[in-house]
């Protein structure tokens, strides 16, 4: 094996990440991406009772409409969401995909974290939230079959795959968050 395969890799996983470097859609962006954000979890819950109730029980929310991740070996991917307390949209997010491993393709899901108490909810927007990738996430593909519930305080569901990846790898996903006061201050700057 070429001496530069490894590094040539990992350039090209993390140039997957590279769109992800703005938190919040653009302003001219923003407010389809809220209208379909809403649409998608409404539908989400409509065909998943369990869904529906973490939407409505939980302290708050965040939804992932697109996270896409690819690779040979080393994949990257990342996603944009919403993010909602109480019902209400609060400020956007991203994740970023890295795993390393038997990796092969590409796929897209959407992805909910839902946070059942404050405490949980404030360790993602302060930034101290980060989730193993591979593990800990109910997948299917509108939720269904799902029989677990909160671990500290928080579940990720992983829905509508899309896509085909060849898979055994470890991973992990990083989130950054941004509030909707902070996106205004930026749309304003850059506009």
């Amino acid at each position: 094996m070429s001496k530069l395969f490894l590094p040539i890799m990992f350039i090209l996983a993390t140039a997957l990440a590279l769109p992800a470097c703005q938190v919040a859609p653009a302003q001219k962006d923003a407010s389809t991406f809220n209208d379909d954000t809403e649409q998608l979890i409404q539908s989400i819950a409509s065909k998943n009772p369990k869904i529906a109730t973490f939407v409505d029980d939980a302290y708050g929310y965040t939804i992932f409409p697109v996270v896409g991740e690819g690779g040979l070996l080393f994949a990257g991917g990342w996603g944009r969401g919403a993010v909602y307390e109480d019902g209400t949209l609060v400020g956007y997010a991203r994740v970023d995909e890295h795993s390393i491993g038997a990796v092969a393709g590409g796929e897209k899901w959407t992805l909910l974290i839902f946070f059942k108490d404050k405490a949980a909810f404030d360790n993602f927007k302060a930034g101290k939230f980060a989730w193993d990738a591979k593990a800990n996430v109910v997948a299917g593909t509108a939720g269904t079959d799902i029989s677990t519930d909160y671990s500290n305080g928080v579940i990720l569901f992983r829905v509508d795959p899309t896509g085909a990846m060849g898979n055994a790898s470890a991973g992990f996903s990083s989130y950054s968050y941004l509030s909707l006061e902070d996106a205004r201050k930026e749309w304003k700057k850059d506009g």
